[in-house]
C-alpha cells in the first residue's frame, strides 16, 4: 500500500498523471474499437462500449488494464426453430386430417351427401359427389411433405397456402353468385358456406404457424 502511495505521489509531483490516464483512454478506445470489429476475439464485454479500461492493481501494483464487468441484460425468450416446425407441424396435419375425413366420407357415402347438396339421389349425382372427394385428396397430396418437415419444404408450404387461398375464394365466389340468385337460404348455399368458413379458418392457423416459423429461422440464421 505505501508503495502504491509512493507511485501515486510520484505521478502527481512530475505531471505524468494526467499523460498517463490520457494514454490509457486512447489505448482503451483502440481496444473497444477493434474488438467490436472483431479484430481482438474475446477482449471485450458484449457492451464494450459502456464497459470502459479502468487501471488494475494486484497488491498494490500496476498490473495493467482490464474492463469492469457490467450485468449484461438477461436475453428475450423467443421460439427456436425446432418448436416452430412442430407448431407449423400440428397446423398443417389438423388442416389435412378433416381434408381427408371429408373426402373419405364424399367417397364412401356419396349418396348421403348429394341429398345435402340438394341434389336427387341418382347414381349421376353419387358419382358427382365422390368425384369431389377424389378431388379434396388430389388437393392434400402436397400436405404429407409439408407435415414429415416444413422446414426443409417451406417452398412446398407456401404452395399449400395458395391452394387453401384458392379454395377459399373459389368457394366463397360461388356462394356468393347463389345469393345473388337468391338460393341463400338453400342447402346448396349452407353446405358451400361451410367449407368457405373450414378453409378460412385452415388458412389462418397455417398462415400463422408458417409466419412464426419463417421468423425463427431469420433470428436462427442472423
Amino acid at each position: 500500500m505505501r508503495k502504491q502511495q509512493d507511485i501515486d505521489r510520484y505521478y502527481a509531483e512530475t505531471g505524468l498523471d494526467a499523460a498517463a490516464e490520457a494514454d490509457a483512454q486512447r489505448r482503451n478506445q483502440r481496444a473497444i474499437e477493434a474488438a467490436l470489429n472483431g479484430q481482438v476475439r474475446g477482449s471485450a464485454p458484449a457492451h464494450a462500449e459502456e464497459a470502459p479500461m479502468r487501471p488494475r492493481y494486484n497488491d498494490g501494483e500496476y498490473d495493467g488494464y482490464a474492463y469492469y464487468p457490467l450485468e449484461a441484460p438477461a436475453p428475450r425468450k423467443r421460439m427456436s426453430v425446432r418448436k416452430a416446425a412442430w407448431l407449423a407441424r400440428i397446423a398443417v396435419l389438423i388442416v389435412f386430417i378433416l381434408n381427408v375425413m371429408c373426402a373419405i366420407q364424399f367417397i364412401a357415402e356419396p349418396l348421403r351427401y348429394a341429398a345435402a347438396y340438394g341434389l336427387p339421389a341418382t347414381q349421376e349425382s353419387a358419382a358427382m359427389v365422390a368425384g369431389l372427394g377424389v378431388a379434396f385428396l388430389m388437393w392434400n397430396v402436397t400436405y404429407p411433405a409439408v407435415i414429415c418437415s416444413p422446414r426443409r419444404f417451406r417452398a412446398l408450404y407456401v404452395v399449400v397456402l395458395i391452394q387453401q387461398l384458392v379454395g377459399l375464394v373459389g368457394e366463397s365466389f360461388i356462394w356468393w353468385r347463389l345469393i345473388n340468385a337468391g338460393l341463400g337460404d338453400g342447402l346448396m348455399a349452407a353446405g358451400i358456406m361451410r367449407f368457405v368458413i373450414f378453409d378460412a379458418g385452415g388458412l389462418v392457423i397455417m398462415l400463422a404457424a408458417f409466419i412464426v416459423l419463417a421468423l425463427a429461422i431469420r433470428r436462427a440464421t442472423v
